[in-house]
């Protein structure tokens, strides 16, 4: 099953599922805040993997003037974000993208970009290096790219490690969810 399928068919309870992951999400929020606050204040973001728009509601909601480019391949994942932007009301300030990066044709470069959770799917190196590339080529030069992914060298010896606390991560707020129920 492609990545983009798994999404398409998980996009209805994607939110709900990853709920016991606030506190990451929350965390990532605030970097994103606190870095782009450095931008003019009618910046044009780039929010690549949009998913269901969790990040562009939250930076939509932080940033009143900035416009943002949604790019999303899962189109289901994407409607769900449009919804949540209309119900916000910040639609007029969004461009939705329904492919992948490499199909966006851009006017004007971009102020800043974010990739969360996104190149972690990216397994080939050199894809994920032209992945890198193209999200370069579209910014503003001193433009800001905020990307963080589950990502590591599996043939280093701190892998393992890093697994096995990801999997524990995993299964305690499993667990705390439970408790809760």
């Amino acid at each position: 099953m492609s990545t983009t399928s798994c999404f398409d068919n998980n996009a209805s309870t994607y939110d709900t599922r990853n709920q016991k992951l606030a506190l990451i999400k929350d965390c990532l929020h605030q970097l994103m805040r606190v870095i782009f606050s450095e931008l003019n204040e009618n910046s044009h973001i780039l929010c690549i993997g949009a998913g269901t728009g969790t990040e562009l509601l939250y930076l939509s909601e932080t940033f009143p003037g900035y416009q943002f480019t949604a790019v999303e391949p899962s189109k289901p994942m994407l409607d769900i974000c449009k919804e949540r932007m209309s119900k916000a009301g910040f639609l007029n300030r969004c461009t939705f993208h329904n492919n992948y990066l490499e199909t966006l044709s851009i006017t004007s470069p971009y102020h800043g970009a974010t990739s969360i959770l996104v190149s972690q799917f990216i397994l080939d190196k050199n894809a994920r290096c032209n992945f890198f590339k193209r999200i370069y080529e579209k910014l503003y030069h001193n433009g800001i790219l905020i990307s963080a992914d589950l990502s590591a060298d599996i043939s280093s010896s701190n892998y393992t490690r890093l697994l096995n606390t990801w999997i524990k991560l995993m299964n305690d707020y499993k667990h705390s969810n439970e408790l809760y129920q």
